[in-house]
């Protein structure tokens, strides 16, 4: 239980990253 806890955390974690990391992306001009 406890790990599968950690796995949907770690799994939120990425998703942010690559949510900011488009963000950065579409807000640079090239």
């Amino acid at each position: 239980m406890k790990q599968m806890a950690e796995a949907q955390k770690s799994a939120a974690a990425v998703k942010a990253a690559m949510e900011q990391a488009m963000m950065i992306r579409t807000s640079l001009p090239w």
